[in-house]
C-alpha cells in the first residue's frame, strides 16, 4: 500500500516532503544513477536494486545499485564505484534533494556472481557472507541496467526465488541454525519454487 502524503504543516516542511512528485523523482534518479554506473569503465554488469526498482519508496530512500566487475581490475573499478558515489551524493546535497546513491557497498566480482549462479551451493557460499545476504534481500524486483552473460539477471532471478524462502530467512536471522542445514534448506527451496516470470 503507497503512503499518502497530506499537506505539511510549516513545522514538517523538511526537504523530502516539500520536493515536488517525490515517487517521480526517484523514478528518475534511480534510471539515471543505474545507467552512470553502468557506464564506467571496468564495470561489466550494473542493476538497480533495492525499494526503487519494486515501486516501494518513500521520500527518503536511497538509490542502491549493484555493479559487477571482471576480478583482474576489481580495486580500480571498485574505486571507481566509490569515486561515482560520491560525486552523484554531492551533486543531490547541492541540488536539495534529499536521497543518496548507495553503491560502494554492493560492488561484487563477475567470478563470485558466476559462482553463485553455477549450484545451489555457489549460491549458498556467495549468501552467507551478511553483507552478500544484504544484496539477496535487495534483489528482488531490481531493474537490470548491464549484464554479462545473463548472469545479472540470473542471480537477481535466483534471490526472488528463495530470499523469503523460510530456510533461508532463518538462516540469516537465527544464529543456531547450522550451515549445513541453511545450505540444504537453500537447495530445498531453489527446487521447490517457481521459476521466475512463472
Amino acid at each position: 500500500m503507497a503512503i499518502e502524503w497530506g499537506e505539511p504543516r510549516d513545522e514538517w516542511k523538511t526537504p523530502e516532503l516539500i520536493l515536488r512528485d517525490w515517487r517521480g523523482r526517484l523514478e528518475r534518479l534511480a534510471a539515471e544513477e543505474g545507467e552512470r554506473f553502468a557506464r564506467l569503465p571496468g564495470v561489466i554488469g550494473a542493476a538497480v536494486i533495492g525499494t526503487a526498482p519494486r515501486g516501494t519508496v518513500w521520500p527518503l530512500s536511497d538509490v542502491d545499485i549493484l555493479t559487477v566487475v571482471e576480478p583482474e581490475h576489481g580495486a580500480e573499478t571498485e574505486a571507481r564505484v566509490c569515486a561515482e558515489e560520491t560525486r552523484s551524493n554531492r551533486r543531490l546535497a547541492e541540488e536539495r534533494v534529499p536521497n543518496e546513491v548507495e553503491a560502494r557497498f554492493w560492488v561484487r566480482r563477475s567470478d563470485r556472481l558466476r559462482s553463485a549462479n553455477a549450484s545451489e551451493d555457489g549460491l549458498f557460499e556467495f549468501l552467507a557472507r551478511p553483507n552478500q545476504a544484504g544484496i539477496a534481500f535487495k534483489a528482488p524486483g531490481g531493474r537490470v541496467m548491464a549484464d554479462f552473460d545473463g548472469q545479472v539477471c540470473a542471480f537477481i532471478g535466483r534471490c526472488e526465488r528463495i530470499v523469503f524462502g523460510r530456510r533461508f530467512v532463518r538462516m540469516c536471522v537465527d544464529g543456531e541454525v547450522r550451515a549445513e542445514g541453511a545450505r540444504l534448506g537453500v537447495a530445498s527451496e531453489l527446487a521447490r519454487a517457481p521459476a521466475r516470470g512463472a
